[in-house]
């Protein structure tokens, strides 16, 4: 894997500061440790990508924890499931970026905090949302349209290192 991210991006979050090193890839074999996957849901035109809505109205990519004895792509399967009742064809599953994510500590040091990993992935049956299954916070999963994800996902320069990604 690299050893220099290709973007490094900020959010803030209930007052507290994140900074994620991103770096595209084209396989995650060889990544250990990853405790989160998320895919970008894509329609078959690919011109949406699916948004879930959290109870706190924070907009995100579905995806969740990784659980013991998963690999990467069961947790997406099933993450996906949960929180959009979807079914997606995960012959079509892409490695897009991964990311070392880190906290600010009370010091104003950067603490590492997980590694996560972003697939694109294009849907197969668009069941209709009904509600998070786990009795998770998703309240909503509604397709957008990728040209304006970054109306939806606050996420900085990230929304155009996907698009640039999505494009290759």
């Amino acid at each position: 894997m690299e050893s220099k991210p290709a973007l490094t991006d900020y959010w803030e979050w209930k007052g507290k500061k994140y900074r994620f090193d991103i770096y595209p890839a084209d396989s995650f074999e060889g990544l250990e440790n990853v405790t989160q996957v998320y895919a970008l849901v894509l329609n078959d035109s690919k011109t949406h990508a699916l948004v879930v809505t959290r109870n706190n109205g924070m907009k995100l990519l579905p995806g969740g924890t990784v659980e013991k004895g998963e690999t990467l792509l069961d947790t997406l399967v099933r993450e996906v499931k949960e929180e959009t009742n979807r079914d997606i064809k995960i012959e079509t599953a892409r490695p897009l970026f991964y990311q070392k994510a880190y906290y600010m500590d009370e010091k104003g040091e950067w603490v590492f905090a997980s590694i996560q990993v972003r697939y694109s992935i294009e849907v197969d049956k668009d069941n209709e949302f009904v509600e998070d299954p786990d009795l998770g916070d998703v309240i909503a999963a509604d397709w957008v349209p990728i040209s304006t994800l970054e109306d939806y996902l606050d996420w900085g320069d990230t929304i155009s290192f996907i698009k640039m990604l999505l494009a290759k």
